[in-house]
């Protein structure tokens, strides 16, 4: 440890010669955090998938246009005469044309297989963004998922893609039923576009049946083939490690190369120098968004979690199952999140946790509810501190801004007051005191 002191302490020096700065101005990253960056990765999911769906058009509602049909060729129609419409006064006026209707409002979508398809397939891309929102960090970077959390993300995605290949496996299986379905379906609305349309326009060339099978041709000339849509269906999940390391060392060796290349030309040092002190501003912002990332996601965590319950405990005047069910979830969700060891939080679940191992027929509601008002008044205080909105929980005693006394107060009991039944949680290494007025 000494000794990795003494490089980083050369480190700054090396720097500041280099920038014609004061060594302690410049200010190094902290090397834990810089660590722990690498105690996780970034996932990215990239979901590829037809939609099912493409844009209403005019036709498909039976209203007459003046312009001709933009799709592409292998879509285009027949298009219907021009026309125009009276207006009351007998004066007539162009039929709104598909540019200032485009500019304008957007029509719509229609369905290009049973809605029901569509639905499973949005909900299985909603349970992928829940994944990630679960186990991860929203970064700068894109979601980060710590090294405690990943086995158990990377299992709910992989069943997560074999669902979304099992859907595209029942499409293509059953394509041609659901293709006789959709036509039934179309049939009765072509009929309907039908009629509106004579009622626009009295010297129609179409009789209703070649109206009709227009209608349904151009709906199914629309969709790919079932081997496409079969083959359009596929995740991809991104693993990558956060590059501030890597690139941190690059700056570095950047900083020697300076140093070394004293005979360039001093426009070019000195712009070289602003290169190195923007990237290295730059990472110190990124660091520190990183923190306030991971910190106030585990605080907003608990805080949520502790103001349902709180309100729960107000409105039924007991500690509902539903709410005992919340607070093991919060306990098994923090414990995979707090990756870096944050003690003010393994404090607040012990507290949930002493909670839960009460029997019920022992629990003392105003003592449940004054711990818990302690980790709502503290977690808020901190995401204040980092300039996060919490929702309000006034009407659960908590303030909209807890004085620093209530908060030093709630934070002491917090620490002291730990039932001794609890399980606590055991870490290897030391914690990490989080001090987050100081960081932000």
């Amino acid at each position: 440890m000494k000794t990795e002191q003494l490089v980083l302490d050369k480190g700054i020096r090396d720097i500041a010669e280099i920038l014609g700065e004061d060594p302690q101005n410049i200010k190094m990253i902290e090397p834990t955090w810089i660590r722990l960056l690498q105690r996780g990765v970034i996932i990215t999911p990239h979901i590829h998938r037809w939609r099912g769906s493409c844009a209403l058009t005019f036709d498909d509602l039976g209203l007459p246009t003046q312009e001709k049909s933009r799709e592409p060729k292998a879509q285009q129609f027949q298009e219907m005469p021009e026309m125009t419409l009276k207006s009351p006064e007998g004066d007539k006026k162009s039929a709104p044309s598909n540019k200032d209707f485009q500019e304008l409002m957007n029509l719509g979508n229609k369905v290009l297989i049973p809605l029901d398809y569509i639905k499973r397939a949005n909900a299985l891309d909603g349970a992928i963004r829940h994944v990630l929102q679960k186990y991860g960090f929203e970064t700068y970077w894109g979601v980060f998922i710590p090294e405690t959390a990943y086995q158990q993300a990377k299992k709910e995605l992989d069943v997560l893609k074999a669902n979304y290949i099992q859907l595209a496996g029942e499409i293509y299986r059953d394509w041609d039923e659901l293709t006789k379905e959709l036509v039934q379906k179309y049939t009765v609305q072509a009929h309907q576009a039908y009629k509106r349309y004579v009622r626009l326009k009295s010297d129609t060339t179409y009789t209703e049946e070649m109206y009709v099978e227009r209608f349904i041709t151009r709906i199914l000339q629309t969709r790919p083939s079932r081997e496409q849509v079969r083959d359009s269906f596929r995740i991809e999940i991104g693993i990558n490690f956060i590059p501030l390391p890597s690139l941190l060392a690059e700056d570095i060796e950047k900083a020697k190369l300076i140093g070394i290349e004293t005979e360039q030309s001093r426009l070019e040092i000195e712009m070289r120098r602003d290169v190195l002190d923007n990237a290295r501003r730059q990472k110190d912002e990124l660091l520190s968004g990183f923190m306030k990332d991971v910190v106030g996601k585990l605080r907003s965590t608990t805080y949520e979690a502790v103001t349902d319950v709180l309100e729960s405990i107000r409105r039924n005047g007991n500690l509902h199952p539903r709410s005992v069910s919340q607070l093991r979830n919060l306990v098994d969700n923090i414990q995979m999140l707090n990756f870096y060891g944050d003690k003010e939080i393994d404090d607040c679940v012990n507290q949930v946790q002493s909670i839960l191992a009460i029997p019920t027929d022992s629990r003392d509601l105003g003592d449940i509810t004054a711990r818990l008002r302690d980790i709502a008044i503290v977690t808020r205080s901190t995401l204040l501190n980092l300039a996060l909105n919490p929702r309000s929980a006034r009407d659960v005693g908590i303030p909209d801004v807890p004085e620093m006394a209530i908060t030093r107060q709630s934070r002491n009991n917090i620490e002291n007051g730990l039932d001794i039944t609890a399980m606590p949680i055991k870490r290897q290494g030391r914690y990490i005191q989080t001090i987050v007025p100081a960081m932000f």
